[in-house]
């Protein structure tokens, strides 16, 4: 019994750590993508503008 309730917890953390990390990983890329989106709405109206 013992035994189950050591897989479980580090089977636990291991899943609680690959979260975290795939959570940072899309955070990154969205922040990323919105900065890419903001600087080509930029550069559009610097060139419609010229």
């Amino acid at each position: 019994m013992l035994r189950y309730v050591v897989v479980l917890v580090c089977l636990a953390a291991f899943l609680g750590a690959g979260c975290s990390t795939m959570g940072e990983v899309t955070g990154k890329t969205v922040k990323g993508v919105e900065n890419a989106a903001a600087d080509f709405k930029q550069g559009y109206r610097k060139g419609k503008a010229e």
